[in-house]
């Protein structure tokens, strides 16, 4: 047995207690997507656990570094939308996850809207997909509708491709967006627009939508023009501005876009406030970073009034 496996499972209740500090373990244990082909032959290497940020269990295949280091770390990565979905929304609003992959987001914001509340998640990798809805069952799920397809400015069908030929590595990868190392393909995908899947949907309270959709992101707003005529709305939009560039757009064009529409922009960032407590903040936006790739929210004014 590779001692890397042995180790990693004695250490891993220190690294979920650890604050800070967990990059360089992470790093020494090979949690990043280099050692994928290692730890695909790792004991157990499908494990379920229980994320207490999330409040649901959870699913992780070691074979893939995004679930193994969720598994050893003991919550996700994406600490911004984690706390976003934790200040903005609360009991009988609504949850709208384009680019779900394995649910993440999706789980944490059914247990804070409650049964009262709303949560539609879409997700086009039919083995992310999968997933996500083994977590909707696992976690007795009953408030949310989970879409295997993809959303963009008109009906169709595209091919998704994938970082490289494995289809179990970076479901969260994959993208409409044509990836020059692409090793995998997914054809024939459906999609359609947001406001066509939501026209007889009734949005109740409070608003927040995640689209992390790999580049595909100015396509997806282009195909909700109806929701974005909600008052009480926040949109949470990932930023690359080269993968924007390769599918015809750009972070400029999707800032003047919502902007032009009411929308303030603040890029997400999380710190920490004392050893134990980390903290979102909003840092305000006129305009797209130069830098490779951000999370920011797009709130009305309601929105951003309200909490």
């Amino acid at each position: 047995m590779n001692p890397r496996f042995f180790l990693s499972s004695i250490m891993r209740p220190i690294i979920c207690r650890m604050p800070r500090g967990r990059s360089f373990l992470t790093t020494c244990f090979g949690y990043n997507w280099k050692y994928d082909k290692i730890w695909a032959d790792a004991p157990r290497r499908n494990r379920v656990f229980f994320d207490k940020t999330v409040g649901a269990n959870i699913y992780a295949d070691l074979g893939a570094w995004a679930e193994r280091l969720h598994y050893f770390c003991g919550e996700h990565y994406d600490a911004e939308n984690r706390l976003l979905i934790e200040k903005a929304l609360g009991e009988a609003d609504t949850y709208i996850d384009i680019g779900a992959n394995r649910g993440i987001h999706t789980l944490q914001a059914s247990r804070i809207v409650g049964p009262r509340g709303r949560v539609i998640a879409f997700e086009p990798n039919p083995r992310a997909f999968d997933v996500l809805k083994a977590h909707l069952v696992i976690n007795r799920i009953a408030n949310c509708t989970a879409y295997n397809m993809g959303l963009s400015d008109a009906p169709g069908k595209l091919t998704l491709h994938g970082p490289d030929g494995r289809l179990t590595a970076s479901t969260g990868a994959f993208s409409f967006r044509e990836i020059p190392s692409a090793g995998a393909h997914i054809k024939d995908v459906p999609v359609s627009t947001g406001d066509e899947i939501l026209k007889d949907t009734e949005l109740t309270g409070r608003v927040l939508v995640k689209i992390d959709t790999e580049g595909f992101e100015y396509h997806v707003i282009g195909g909700l023009r109806r929701l974005l005529q909600y008052d009480d709305l926040g949109l949470s939009v990932e930023i690359t501005d080269e993968w924007l560039r390769g599918l015809g757009a750009s972070a400029g064009e999707v800032f003047d876009h919502l902007m032009s529409r009411g929308f303030k922009a603040f890029q997400l960032t999380a710190s920490w406030r004392h050893l134990l407590t980390r903290v979102l903040n909003l840092v305000p936006l006129d305009r797209p970073l130069d830098i490779h790739q951000y999370d920011v929210l797009f709130a009305k004014d309601r929105f951003l009034s309200d909490r």
